[in-house]
């Protein structure tokens, strides 16, 4: 007792732990799974405005919702037989469990392949219901459960733009869209409570004050005390027992609690949307698209704990892009009868040259923003001097001790807090064009037969994309290594780009069609 009050731990809590799993249906609580969501209203409006004949102003905005990925926590409800393979190493490979056709004493064992057995006398373990409950997830490290506040995910959508006819069979459309998502599911640890001030004395350099092994008040404890659980350790960390729900510990851990559902993470889109799209004229046909956007991640907590920031964390999404262009055509070569060049050949030439149509798929983007190691903190600049390149796609410099600290851990325990954020825009990934061509024609067998002859490379310039850098400092400076499968030399170290190509290679193909 006086090793816990010397901790601060309020011993008086300790005579009596509360807190359990509250079921669906009973003491009082509703019998639906969650509670009812009655904002799932969805208004939507549009309108279209010509200006002239050639002019039209379009914009529009509604709610829409996605769908309910929870399937609901079986936590104590359900129970694990496991099959027993054999009770002598595998010896003998006839020997299992038990003798083959043996009766089981419980019902659940009668018909199944888990007969009465030492390890299991009932057979099939029977499933235990709300009886559960009180001890489910007690002993076993921490507890995560599916909380009736969900609510379903929900998105604003915006648009406002203008469209333009243009001289030359042309269009041109130039819009701004918004996505704002809001509801996503983040997770919220009910026991991270400890202040702002008590973490600031926690970080303090050789501080132990949550590491600090004391006497585990839950040893021998029956429920608590299969492999691994809090119950088979003499001692527990502070930390376990200065939070509420200390009885979800593990073998020396201190255990998180809370809800892997709560409806608070957000994401925002925003863009500069424009294309260009030219019809059909002198066998061309023309699409294309340019998108100037940012994409914002707001998706729960950096630090949940035993620490709970106070704000959700808004920083760059990782699905970011801000610059994409998409190119598409299909022009007709102007070769052979009725077209520009050799309009009068032979039929034989013709058959050879003519009627061919060009079809192209151009792709360019910005890289996503780079995945940082947030187990570091940070003091100089990620961007390279000198540009990025495979060698060195990271400054160099930040390899050295001098430019990188590990981030610290509260109180001496396993758990960090974390101020770096996961990804950063001032250098992003690598990324690298894309086009695919096509060459196609139809031939006419007869009036009622045609063959149609395609030619095909995807990838056509043979671009390849690489993933992302070695993002860990303390894996040193970047340097050559040779591989003697390949017969060549790789980059390796920090802020080096890994040789795995992440795209397929050029591909060509070629293909026929008859048709009748």
């Amino acid at each position: 007792v006086a090793a816990w009050q010397a901790a601060g731990v309020n011993t008086s809590a300790l005579s009596q732990v509360l807190g359990t799993i509250a079921p669906a249906g009973i003491n009082g609580a509703p019998r639906s799974a969650y509670n009812t969501d009655w904002s799932n209203i969805a208004p939507r409006v549009g309108f279209a405005f010509a200006v002239n004949p050639k002019t039209v102003v379009r914009g529009g905005w509604g709610f829409f919702y996605g769908g309910g990925l929870e399937g609901g926590s079986p936590i104590g409800y359900q129970q694990q037989t496991n099959y027993t393979v054999s009770t002598d190493g595998g010896a003998d490979p006839n020997q299992g469990g038990a003798v083959v056709g043996t009766p089981s004493i419980g019902s659940y064992g009668v018909g199944t392949p888990f007969p009465a057995s030492t390890a299991y006398p009932l057979g099939l373990q029977p499933p235990v219901g709300e009886q559960g409950l009180a001890l489910a997830g007690v002993g076993s490290g921490g507890l995560q459960v599916d909380s009736p506040l969900r609510k379903i995910p929900r998105t604003q959508i915006t648009s406002l733009g203008v469209q333009r006819a243009l001289p030359g069979n042309m269009a041109l459309d130039l819009h701004f869209a918004g996505n704002y998502t809001s509801r996503l599911r983040a997770t919220l640890w009910y026991n991270g409570t400890i202040s702002y001030p008590e973490l600031q004395y926690a970080l303090a350099p050789g501080s132990s004050a949550y590491s600090e092994l004391l006497p585990n008040p839950y040893y021998g404890v029956f429920s608590m005390s299969f492999p691994g659980g809090c119950g088979q350790s003499t001692t527990i960390p502070a930390l376990a027992l200065l939070l509420p729900w200390s009885q979800y510990c593990g073998f020396n851990s201190a255990p998180p609690v809370g809800i892997y559902n709560d409806p608070i993470g957000k994401n925002w889109y925003n863009a500069l949307e424009s294309k260009l799209t030219k019809r059909t004229s002198h066998g061309l046909t023309l699409n294309l698209a340019y998108t100037y956007s940012k994409n914002m991640d707001g998706s729960g907590y950096q630090n949940g704990y035993p620490y709970q920031d106070a704000n959700e964390v808004h920083w760059i999404s990782q699905f970011d892009r801000t610059h994409v262009l998409a190119v598409t055509g299909v022009y007709d070569l102007p070769v052979g009868r009725g077209r520009t060049f050799l309009s009068s050949a032979p039929k034989p030439v013709d058959y050879a040259l003519g009627g061919w149509s060009l079809g192209w798929s151009f792709g360019a983007q910005s890289g996503t923003p780079l995945n940082i190691n947030n187990g570091f903190n940070y003091s100089c600049p990620f961007a390279p001097s000198n540009g990025t390149s495979v060698a060195h796609w990271l400054n160099e410099k930040i390899a050295s001790p001098s430019c990188y600290t590990s981030v610290s851990h509260i109180g001496g325990s396993g758990y960090t807090y974390n101020t770096t954020p996961s990804y950063i825009t001032e250098v992003r990934n690598y990324t690298v064009p894309d086009l695919d061509l096509s060459l196609q024609k139809s031939f006419s067998i007869t009036e009622r037969i045609s063959f149609s002859l395609r030619g095909e490379a995807f990838n056509a310039l043979n671009s390849a994309l690489l993933g992302g850098p070695d993002n860990t400092p303390t894996d040193g400076a970047a340097g050559l290594v040779y591989n003697d499968l390949t017969k060549r030399y790789y980059w390796t170290g920090f802020g080096t780009v890994s040789p795995t190509q992440l795209n397929f290679p050029r591909n060509l193909r070629v293909s026929g069609k008859i048709i009748f």
